[in-house]
């Protein structure tokens, strides 16, 4: 895992400074490492803060939505398919190619739920930011 401290982020989110410096985000192999590499960050720290304290759960539960949609983009920027400005992890799920969803739905474990509720569980990812932003 790369320590952004010593390699700064990725990406900046101010427009002119892309424009001054010609980082346009468009190197779609460059935009799937970073967003893996942020997905992990994120995994990881959500992993550490449920250690710490499941009170912190609410965190725990955004940082994992968010590694979701995360590890969905760097797939679909690999795969060069295009997912305009969604942040829903449903919606890029079902971007991919059908062989692709039936090896991450194969592979995926619930400790509370079943594999038959799968597009449930995504459509319950997808609403956490909205959910908990609502609910505290």
């Amino acid at each position: 895992m790369t320590d952004c401290r010593e390699t700064g982020i990725p990406f900046s989110n101010s427009p002119q400074l892309h424009d001054s410096i010609g980082n346009r985000k468009t190197d779609k192999n460059e935009l799937a490492r970073a967003a893996f590499e942020n997905a992990e960050q994120f995994y990881i720290g959500a992993a550490l803060i449920f250690k710490e304290s499941i009170d912190l759960i609410q965190v725990v539960s955004v940082n994992l939505a968010f590694a979701c949609e995360l590890y969905l983009k760097s797939m679909l920027y690999k795969l060069d398919i295009s997912f305009g400005r969604s942040h829903r992890v449903s919606d890029l799920y079902r971007l991919l190619p059908e062989e692709i969803q039936k090896k991450i739905k194969e592979k995926v474990s619930f400790r509370y739920e079943t594999k038959d509720n799968f597009e449930l569980v995504l459509e319950e990812i997808s609403d956490a930011f909205v959910f908990f932003k609502i609910c505290t």
